[in-house]
């Protein structure tokens, strides 16, 4: 049931607007000014956090460093009511601002900013995830995307409201969820294998993953939130080299044809989260994880080496990086690790010949899979062609994932030894891959 009247008018609203038969093509968006508030004068409009965004981002986006003395007085000039506490961490990419704001009229406004994004997240509190608006600019200030997002009381999203660079509106979109439970096509039984995806989140509502993703568990930890979803925008085609919809097309190729529940969490390839990325599925009775990340700064991955030595029982399998280099020689994380509970995968064509950008080592690099011209999941819906050692490493995550169902007694390093057991030696990667391809004919 929603229990916020005014989001159960929001969503009726919006499903009378959608069903007119035409709209001028010049004719405003639906869900306009004053739609984006739950409580009164909980939530600015949609307008106004835009015009918000790009006044910080012009104001705040050349400095290094900030302070709640001068945010402060910008967010109350812009929003006529100032933040109850102010709270500023910094790290290798930039620095982030959490804004609380005070009863009758509550918020909580996350500004983000790094080499190359500025972010503005607003919701109702840091813990409810009631409305968010998410609004990532570019250097120069300009619109990426806007994104508004709004919730049930499960925490199912209801609507999604995006808009482009040009600030038009390119999607709305009623989720199924708003209307009823969605049901299982494959519910949970003893056979369905739990799988942890470390990555950008994932496209819960998407045709390959909606059976895979129920119930929505999952962490979002750049935003502190939940579900994690997986966003297309700017700030993770920077940090993900490019990649849209990176988590979703991962979810996919690590599922594919068979019973799992994927278990995302969103770390968008800040390796310095990653360590409470496993400490939360482990919780969740995770027993494979796919971390298709990597950097070649080991500082930034020790916490996650702490997380993997401290569960055992869990089989991480990672992608061994594209730069093309022999990490023997020239270490690259988190694969250069080698720990015993652990799988790093190669890229090869389907010929089984190496992909030219993927790393190799004959001592850190175990087992290599089809990385080029994969068909996976694309955030939004349908597919789109990937290549990368990202997309390598599920590919023996789905093959772990089969030996765990017919097998779910299987200890991690036993899984490992059936892995590299079934790997099959191809001349061309000697004193590449220690071990062979997975999931060839």
């Amino acid at each position: 049931m929603i229990k916020n009247r005014h989001l159960m008018t929001t969503l009726l609203m919006c499903l009378t607007l959608l069903s007119a038969t035409s709209r001028a093509a010049d004719e405003e968006p639906i869900l306009q000014e004053g739609t984006f508030k739950g409580s009164k004068d909980a939530y600015p409009d949609r307008d106004i956090l835009f015009k918000i965004a790009v006044s910080l981002c012009t104001e705040l986006n050349p400095q290094k460093t900030v302070s709640s003395l001068k945010i402060s007085p910008l967010i109350q000039h812009y929003l006529s009511k100032a933040p109850d506490s102010t709270k500023t961490t910094y790290d290798s990419s930039g620095w982030t601002v959490d804004l609380f704001f005070p009863k009758p009229s509550p918020g909580f406004l996350r500004l983000l900013k790094g080499d190359s994004f500025f972010m503005l997240d607003y919701r109702q509190n840091e813990k409810t995830i009631e409305s968010v608006a998410n609004i990532s600019l570019g250097r120069d200030c300009r619109l990426s995307e806007a994104r508004f997002t709004y919730y049930n009381a499960s925490l199912r999203p209801m609507l999604r409201v995006k808009f482009n660079s040009s600030y038009q509106q390119i999607q709305s979109l009623v989720m199924e969820e708003a209307m009823k439970e969605v049901p299982q096509k494959n519910p949970p039984t003893k056979k369905v294998v739990r799988i942890g995806i470390i990555d950008t989140g994932i496209d819960y509502n998407h045709p390959a993953l909606i059976s895979k993703s129920r119930p929505m568990l999952g962490l979002d930890l750049i935003t502190k939130g939940r579900p994690p979803y997986d966003y297309t925008n700017s700030i993770q085609n920077e940090q993900m080299g490019k990649h849209f919809s990176h988590g979703t097309a991962v979810a996919d190729i690590a599922t594919r044809n068979i019973d799992a529940l994927i278990i995302p969490v969103r770390t968008s390839n800040q390796p310095s989260l990653d360590g409470a990325a496993v400490e939360y599925l482990a919780k969740k009775d995770v027993r494979i994880v796919n971390i298709s990340q990597g950097t070649s700064d080991k500082s930034e991955w020790l916490p996650l080496k702490t997380a993997m030595q401290k569960h055992p029982e869990i089989l991480f399998i990672v992608s061994a990086g594209n730069t093309a280099q022999d990490i023997d020689k020239e270490p690259f994380y988190p694969s250069e690790f080698n720990l015993p509970n652990m799988l790093a995968v190669a890229s090869v064509n389907t010929q089984g010949q190496l992909s030219e950008f993927s790393n190799y080592g004959a001592k850190h690099v175990h087992l290599a899979a089809i990385g080029e011209n994969v068909s996976a999941a694309l955030a939004g819906g349908g597919q789109w062609t990937v290549n990368g050692t990202s997309f390598a490493a599920p590919v023996v995550t789905n093959i772990a994932a089969q030996l765990l169902i017919e097998d779910p007694s299987l200890k991690s390093q036993e899984l490992r030894s059936l892995l590299i057991q079934l790997a099959k030696p191809v001349e061309g990667l000697k004193g590449k891959v220690q071990y062979g391809v997975l999931g060839m004919e």
